[in-house]
């Protein structure tokens, strides 16, 4: 059974989400949403799930899963409202940038009542693996 799914924001980092989900077989893209229309070249099966309709994606209750890839300053609201429609949230860092928000998620997460991920891209970068293995090498 396919994770049905929801990308909003198809910026820069949209659009590296979008190639990963793509090649996932579990996964439907039901959505990709921007204010705009077509953002980026999508490839053509993918061109009719763009919607610039945030309400139709977070009410839609077939979507399981939204992917927040939007600009830093939008992320709690999108947040808050995926979580009250129950939605798995993947959020592109960084997450908080409030003190307010920082206690609501704490005591969401104490209350096991979010379904909320932060993606930290640079994780797994060649760059900052190398970086750190010429600090740890003290050269």
């Amino acid at each position: 059974m396919k994770k049905i799914t929801a990308l909003i924001g198809i910026g820069h980092w949209g659009a590296v989400h979008l190639k990963y989900l793509i090649k996932l077989k579990n996964i439907e893209i039901k959505y990709i949403y921007f204010r705009k229309r077509y953002p980026i070249k999508l490839p053509q099966n993918l061109k009719n799930k763009v919607t610039n309709n945030l309400n139709a994606i977070l009410n839609d209750k077939k979507i399981q899963y939204v992917h927040i890839v939007t600009p830093i300053k939008t992320h709690e609201s999108l947040v808050n409202f995926a979580d009250l429609k129950n939605k798995k949230i993947l959020v592109e860092k960084p997450l908080i940038m409030t003190k307010a928000f920082e206690k609501k998620i704490d005591k969401s997460i104490k209350n096991k009542k979010f379904n909320l991920y932060v993606s930290y891209p640079y994780l797994f970068s060649k760059t900052l693996f190398f970086s750190k293995s010429i600090i740890d090498t003290k050269k």
